[in-house]
């Protein structure tokens, strides 16, 4: 259905309502390929990603073929984040004869937005492109999968390729500013970052890194500031976005972090993520009845997600609900069994004291979800505002606040503080 005819079904009656049902099966027949074609890229050149997946969708349903409408339909499913969509379309329109210059690079980024960065590196990681900007984006997206899989070697290696390709290339740039991070220089990793972003004012990407870097130095204001300054840079980020909110949240800016929210609603429609989002502020807020409703609509679409079963969690402690939160936690806590905000949250439930809510091998436990508390490297809470515990013999970040989780709500499996193996993770800010 096009967008004006979309815009008249709030006016019509029963009959207009029967004409415009009608209206879409004649509007595809009436359309070409063509057209459609040209009106999805219209589309994608307004930002308006969701109108063009579905004229992309009219034409791929007429010509199933048709490898150029599955690559605009792949990139678009990949901005709104339907990174399933997106993989499937992808691989399409390799099967239907388009460039691997022009697919490759984005099908790498939709498996590591499904956090698939081994089967990224076991399909791509030895395959070198033509063109060499487009080689350099793939090289650079093997070079996040080697971070994220912490082959730390192999991951320099991939960036370094990327910039052989094409010097220029901002993406492997700032995979090199991870690497100097996660490997403990945040000084040099901070002076990278904004001799990046300075050669590069409009990339959201590098003004992101830079925030969350600020971020782990304690500069929480510059972080705001710079991820202000991405969002204003790209409104499409989502990465960015929701990086924001979620620290307006921690920091109780709560009527800023819903004008956040509401923006990104403009931005992105229902994305699950914003019903998280809007929970947090409503527990900050102390409207727990808002806030029950708010995770529970997250929980119908995304049951395992490991952070709103916590909120719900404490949303039920709060209310003295205790039977209901221990329940809730228990799930949580099947689902994530190394999640700190689930132990120390059981820890508040009368006469129980949770053994995972305290401190192992002197690293520090993250911030819970329902305030300022820390662990300290002896088990005791302690109050540190804008503070960011890091262990001294320790190259990477212990800490993560628990509310950016949320960029993980309804797009992949929930994250734990620790890995599968039941290691802790390492800071991460490609995630």
């Amino acid at each position: 259905m096009t967008a004006p005819a979309r815009r008249l079904l709030p006016s019509l009656g029963g009959l207009g309502l029967a004409l415009v049902m009608l209206f879409p099966l004649s509007a595809c027949q009436n359309d070409s390929p063509a057209r459609l074609l040209e009106s999805a890229r219209a589309y994608q050149e307004k930002g308006d990603h969701r109108a063009a997946i579905i004229q992309l969708k009219n034409v791929v349903q007429q010509q199933p073929e048709n490898g150029e409408a599955r690559l605009l339909l792949g990139q678009s499913s990949l901005i709104v984040g339907d990174t399933a969509s997106a993989e499937k379309e992808l691989r399409k329109a390799l099967e239907f004869k388009q460039a691997p210059d022009s697919v490759l690079p984005l099908l790498a980024q939709a498996l590591l937005d499904q956090n698939k960065p081994n089967k990224l590196i076991e399909e791509f990681g030895a395959t070198k492109l033509a063109a060499p900007q487009s080689d350099a984006e793939l090289r650079a997206r093997v070079g996040e999968a080697y971070l994220r899989t912490r082959e730390f070697k192999e991951a320099g290696s991939a960036f370094d390729a990327a910039l052989a390709s094409d010097p220029a290339n901002v993406r492997a740039q700032l995979g090199q500013v991870r690497l100097t991070a996660v490997q403990g220089d945040l000084t040099q990793a901070s002076a990278l970052v904004a001799k990046v972003a300075a050669a590069n004012p409009k990339s959201a990407e590098a003004l992101m890194l830079q925030g969350e870097l600020k971020l782990f130095s304690g500069d929480r204001a510059g972080a705001i500031a710079s991820l202000e300054q991405a969002v204003a840079a790209n409104p499409a980020y989502t990465n960015a976005r929701f990086e924001l909110i979620s620290l307006l949240i921690s920091e109780r800016k709560f009527d800023l972090a819903s004008a956040q929210v509401e923006a990104a609603r403009a931005a992105h429609g229902s994305d699950v993520r914003l019903a998280y989002l809007e929970a947090l502020i409503a527990v900050g807020k102390k409207d727990y009845a808002r806030a029950r409703d708010l995770a529970q609509q997250v929980l119908k679409r995304a049951p395992e997600h490991v952070p709103t079963l916590v909120l719900l969690g404490g949303v039920e402690l709060e209310e003295r609900q205790y039977a209901s939160a221990e329940a809730t936690l228990q799930r949580a806590l099947v689902l994530a069994p190394q999640h700190a905000g689930a132990h120390l949250a059981c820890a508040q439930l009368p006469g129980i004291e949770s053994a995972g809510a305290r401190a192992r091998s002197g690293s520090a436990i993250p911030r819970a979800w329902y305030g300022r508390r820390w662990a300290n490297p002896d088990g005791d809470r302690r109050d540190v505002p804008g503070q960011r515990r890091t262990q001294a013999s320790s190259p990477v970040f212990r800490c993560c606040v628990e509310v950016t989780a949320a960029t993980g709500a309804g797009a992949g499996p929930p994250r734990a503080d620790r890995d599968g193996k039941g290691r802790r993770r390492r800071w991460n800010p490609l995630a």
